[in-house]
């Protein structure tokens, strides 16, 4: 064989293993991508149960204080408690949800698996 059959051998081989590499690499990107998707899906059908659990204790709380301070006043002073919630949630939400979703996203995204270190 010629140097330049063993070149185009090489070229073809080198390009069959890159394109089965860059299928590996698509792989993994959906498998992660799936996984994080599944993930904020359940923690907003999570969250949405929450929040549906928040309101009845709230309604709960404000018939409690009723008889004490009649239904317009308990209700003023749960939205307020709501209200003052809301805005140290929204002061702290950098804080709070953004750092850790970067840190969440970071663990799926740069994980080193076993199944990833045997093909590699």
């Amino acid at each position: 064989m010629g140097i330049k059959k063993n070149i185009e051998i090489f070229t073809d081989d080198t390009s069959e293993y890159l394109d089965a590499y860059i299928d590996v690499i698509k792989l993994r990107l959906l498998e992660r991508l799936s996984l994080f998707a599944s993930d904020i899906l359940s923690r907003i059908i999570f969250l949405q149960l929450l929040f549906i659990a928040a309101m009845f204790v709230s309604v709960a709380i404000m018939l409690a204080i009723a008889p004490f301070t009649g239904y317009i006043a308990g209700a003023l002073i749960i939205a307020s408690l709501l209200l003052l919630a809301a805005i140290i949630l929204t002061l702290s939400s950098r804080r709070i949800f953004v750092n850790s979703v970067v840190a969440y996203m970071s663990r799926i995204f740069f994980s080193k698996d076993e199944s990833n270190d045997e093909t590699e």
